[in-house]
């Protein structure tokens, strides 16, 4: 599926496609698990960027609520490798 989403890039070379992690119906017990530790946070940092640069994608959707409770230095670590700016 992924090779079809991306395919839209040939057609508006300035489409941006992030990629979600979780969702409203989702829950944060897989989230929470996740960032329980500094070395859990570090490997999603290192899988997702692995993730995103392999099928192409431009970014990581965490929801800004996610954000405002687990922001750290990974994430920012995450970003720069993105060359996400914001």
């Amino acid at each position: 599926m992924y090779k079809k989403i991306m395919a839209l890039k040939k057609i508006n070379p300035d489409l941006k496609i992030m990629l979600a992690v979780g969702g409203w119906n989702h829950g944060s017990g897989p989230f929470t698990q996740m960032v329980a530790t500094e070395q859990s946070r570090a490997e999603f940092v290192e899988n997702s960027y692995n993730y995103l640069t392999k099928y192409g994608f431009d970014g990581l959707d965490l929801g800004k609520y996610k954000l405002k409770l687990y922001f750290d230095f990974n994430y920012i670590l995450l970003f720069l490798r993105l060359g996400i700016s914001s």
